[in-house]
């Protein structure tokens, strides 16, 4: 078993890009709180507790809430305000 608790550092927010680099501890309110302080959100899936890794990882990178096939990178959008 792993213990990766202390691994929730989110290293990068890259805005233009839309992507962010996060280290596997890291949690869904955790993530979503930081992008919004950059003007970027994206749909929560499980709670913001769950772990944002696990979620991407259970879901193939796919976003099933949109529609069409959504990849992992159009997760990120640009908020409405």
């Amino acid at each position: 078993m792993l213990q990766m608790k202390r691994m929730n550092q989110i290293e990068e927010i890259n805005v233009e890009d839309r992507y962010a680099v996060i280290q596997p501890g890291v949690r869904q309110g955790q993530l979503f709180t930081e992008l919004m302080k950059v003007g970027l959100t994206y749909r929560l899936r499980g709670g913001p507790a769950g772990s944002v890794l696990a979620n991407f990882a259970c879901s193939s990178g796919d976003n099933h809430g949109q529609h069409g096939a959504s990849r992992t990178n159009r997760y990120l959008r640009a908020s409405s305000g």
